[in-house]
């Protein structure tokens, strides 16, 4: 039933709608007889000609009345088949979190008021059913009012009391409500016995809190998904993201979250007390300070903590012994495979620096470089310290003093992740198997079979028989930290969510999770893990590409010294440079950006900086938000510059999405599937999307999305690793980066038809782009930005490729670190490491 302005219900005046929504209509409206302002919830029509459910509903009612607390809103009384409650002024709590997560001291003072709203209400007996931020209200005087408490019962209650009917209570009903399984609405926060339909108590009210409690400290949901069904399952089968808590409050907050509600927390009482307790601990520290600085960093400068690890756990950076020193033009913090190493004494590091190894003793701070290293990756010490072992096309070794590289194995292109224990060196091969072969050299033995998983980062424990390693999925989106015995043929998982792990003679393991390194105490006997995993840092550079999607560019010494290379610590900076080398900064601070494209108006740019999306206005230098829910990249924008086509991993895998560039409205999923997918570019008309398909860790292939059908198709397919596809502006002609040949060369084929295709880079290539005119092509060539003529139309001529200039490509995964001007003249180039260009 809609209310018109004036209409009169008994005493009060109606004055304008303020809501809408399943429990019915809202309306602010005027006490004539007390002269103050208040809320009118007309209830739904099918409901109030029910005169069984509305006499239900006037007994919970009265009950509902009789709660008095300054933080639950009133209820007035109940005047034609219409509730009247306490008008409460200012924004709903979802609204303050739309603005981005909260302080700490401003989320904890903010839910210190919920939690005494629940136990005012649940030592009445009443649950809510229905806390979200929606129906929490802030107001000007910090106040904090819950809404609506206890109606998703009165409103939806049925008199047999069964289990259908606790379904029928639940707040995400629609207004047929009493059909078991008619779900909607607020599903994120609903208990796992909630959404089951199972008989509820004050423990789904505290659920809920917990739900509520995550999303202000982290301005996520813990629980999402594209639809009710993805939201349930969420709910009921997968865990929140933890890392994006405060380490202090994540315990808090998964006691509140247990899905057995036997294990949860009982009382929001306790609950206060959790958070109060731990709110005494330390205090976290902060992204940029976190944890020891035991780092190479990315741009111009490296540090190495030597302490214990058991001791970085819980001193302050600042008690820590730190030796800084510099590493003039240290290769850039993204990388495809590991680049440092540590003897196990913890006094000698290696690293790669301009493209091959460097040495350095922590005691004398003598460098040497090590000729005949030239692209080393996964570099690791002999167990004596004299030799280092690594790959660069096969398997080589090389001795400390600088002297000729030994090649032991050549039949292999790369590793992933490697180790030297007595005198064996155990890697895991490109088919993902464990692999053991001699220092001496020889013939590689199997040691361990992947099957249908991949195996990554071998490393032989102690002991001497136990084979600690990463098990991953083939698409690298599910990985967990196993334990192999060799002498008992004997498995064990240790980390159910983790990667690339590392034991230290502290007895613990290091391992990656996300951007962190995080240890958890390890008995070696037992080959088991023995308690809570902590942060040591925050800040990991994590190995960007096919298998190696798993790793973290860090090595750690049995002693417990530890060498990384920080995600932050070499910021980027924007540049333009013109077709001389010229280079013009933009006026923004460096941060942590990975690929920037140029608006098709030219007036503006769409910057990807720590996984999410901004726009820069060229004219005003102003910088804006587009996203906020991390790990959104490869953005290009379309055609008319309205829409931004991106990859996000939103529903835990990689998928096309697009949302209008002015921030008007949600991203929208364009593509579904398994494997992972990436935008590339958008056809000269709109009418096609360009993406790359991840097939498996070696091959991708190339689709088209159709904008109009919302279909997509394949457009290439091969074994070999196609991407970055780019077409004319005539639209005929496709130009794509593919890996064919043995390395990355830049191709041309005729669009959409296909046929003839013609090899344009004859070095070496990638991540090509047109001129507006279709006259010349570009793309990179290693530090160089080339350039060819080409003439197109019905045939296709290539001219010869020439360097422009030379940059410093930021090297961020899957990111386009370069775009071009429709002119050809300027380049936006993401160069690496802040100052670190030479003129």
């Amino acid at each position: 039933m809609t209310l018109a302005t004036g209409t009169r219900l008994g005493v009060y005046e109606i004055l304008v709608p303020i809501g809408k929504g399943g429990m019915g209509e809202v309306y602010r409206a005027r006490d004539t007889k007390l002269d103050r302002d208040v809320a009118i919830k007309v209830l739904p029509e099918e409901f109030a000609n029910d005169e069984e459910r509305l006499a239900r509903f006037e007994r919970e009612a009265k009950l509902l009345a009789s709660l008095n607390h300054p933080n639950i809103a009133s209820i007035f009384g109940f005047e034609e088949n219409a509730l009247v409650l306490e008008l409460v002024e200012g924004p709903t709590l979802a609204e303050r979190i739309e603005q981005g997560k909260l302080p700490i001291d401003e989320a904890i003072a903010v839910a210190k008021q919920i939690a005494e709203a629940l136990e005012a209400g649940h030592e009445a007996g009443v649950i809510h059913r229905d806390l979200k931020p929606a129906n929490i209200k802030l107001k000007e005087d910090g106040t904090v009012k819950v809404l609506d408490y206890g109606l998703a019962k009165a409103l939806e209650g049925d008199a047999t009391g069964g289990a259908d009917s606790e379904l029928s209570q639940s707040p995400t009903l629609t207004r047929q409500g009493t059909e078991v399984g008619v779900i909607l609405g607020t599903a994120s926060y609903m208990s796992p016995e909630q959404a089951r339909g199972k008989r509820v108590d004050r423990r789904t009210d505290i659920w809920a809190f917990g739900c509520v409690l995550y999303e202000m400290l982290t301005g996520g949901k813990a629980f999402g998904g594209d639809d009710v069904s993805e939201i349930l399952a969420a709910v009921i089968n997968l865990e929140p993201d933890w890392r994006e808590l405060d380490p202090r409050l994540a315990k808090v907050v998964r006691r509140t979250l247990e899905k057995d509600p036997k294990k949860r927390r009982r009382d929001i009482g306790d609950v206060g007390t959790d958070i109060a307790e731990a709110l005494e601990a330390p205090a976290a520290r902060p992204a940029s300070n976190r944890g020891p600085r035991l780092a190479l960093l990315a741009a111009l400068v490296g540090v190495l903590v030597g302490v214990a690890l058991s001791t970085l756990i819980t001193t302050p950076p600042a008690e820590l012994l730190v030796t800084r020193f510099d590493i003039s033009g240290a290769d850039g913090a993204a990388t495809s495979n590991r680049r440092v190493a540590i003897t196990r004494d913890g006094r000698t590091i290696a690293y790669r620096n301009d493209g091959r190894l460097h040495v350095r003793s922590l005691d004398t701070k003598d460098t040497t470089s090590l000729p005949g290293t030239e692209g080393a990756g996964h570099p690791v010490f002999s167990p004596d310290g004299e030799w280092i072992a690594f790959w660069a096309d096969g398997l080589h070794k090389v001795p400390m003093d600088g002297g000729a590289p030994v090649r032991l194995y050549s039949e292999q292109s790369t590793s992933v992740g490697m180790s030297w224990s007595g005198d064996d060196i155990y890697y895991a091969s490109v088919e993902g198997n464990i692999v053991r072969m001699s220092a001496g050299g020889g013939a590689p033995e199997l040691v361990l079979d992947a099957g249908e998983h991949v195996l990554l980062y071998p490393r032989l424990l102690p002991d001497g028989t136990t084979l600690l390693y990463t098990e991953s999925n083939a698409t690298m989106t599910r990985q967990s930290i196993k334990a192999y015995t060799l002498d008992t043929d004997v498995g064990r998982v240790l980390v159910e969510r983790g990667a690339d792990a590392q034991f230290v003679g502290s007895g613990h393991l290091v391992y990656r999770d996300g951007n962190e390194l995080r240890a958890v105490p390890f008995d070696l006997d037992r080959v088991e893990v023995t308690g809570k995993d902590a942060i040591v840092v925050a800040d990991v550079a994590h190995l960007g590409a096919g298998l190696d999607r798993g790793g973290a560019d860090f090595a750690v010494s049995e002693s417990g010294n530890l060498l990384y290379h920080s995600s932050s610590g070499g910021q980027n900076r924007l540049i333009w440079v013109d077709r001389r080398g010229v280079a013009e900064p933009l006026d923004v601070p460096s941060a942590g950006y990975g690929g920037a494209r140029i608006s098709p108006d030219e007036t503006r740019l769409l910057i990807e900086q720590d996984g999410d999306l901004w726009l820069y206005e060229l004219a005003r230098g102003a910088m804006s938000r587009l996203t906020s829910t991390g790990d959104n990249l490869r953005a290009t924008w379309s055609v008319d510059g309205e829409h931004v086509v991106f990859a996000s991993n939103r529903r835990g895998n990689h998928h096309v999405y697009w949302q209008p560039a002015d921030g008007s409205g949600d991203a929208e999923r364009l593509t579904d599937g398994e494997v992972m997918q990436h935008p590339d570019s958008v056809a000269p008309d709109g009418s096609v999307v360009f993406h790359q398909h991840d097939v498996d860790t070696r091959s991708s292939d190339l689709w088209l999305l159709d904008m109009d059908e919302r279909e997509g198709r394949v457009l290439l397919r091969t074994e070999f690793r196609e991407a970055t596809a780019a077409v004319s502006p005539d639209g005929r002609w496709l130009a794509y980066t593919s890996n064919e040949s043995g390395r990355d060369e830049v191709h041309v084929r005729p669009f959409p038809d296909g046929g003839a295709k013609t090899v344009v880079s004859t070095e070496g290539g990638s991540v090509p782009r047109w001129s507006r005119d279709g006259r010349e092509l570009y793309y990179r060539h290693d530090s160089e930005l080339m350039a060819v003529g080409v003439g197109i139309g019905d045939e296709l001529r290539v001219g010869t490729p020439k360097a422009l200039f030379e940059a410093r490509f930021a090297t961020v995964a899957r990111a386009p670190s370069f775009d071009v001007t429709g002119d050809g003249e300027r380049f936006l180039i993401v160069e690496s490491g802040e100052g670190s260009r030479s003129q």
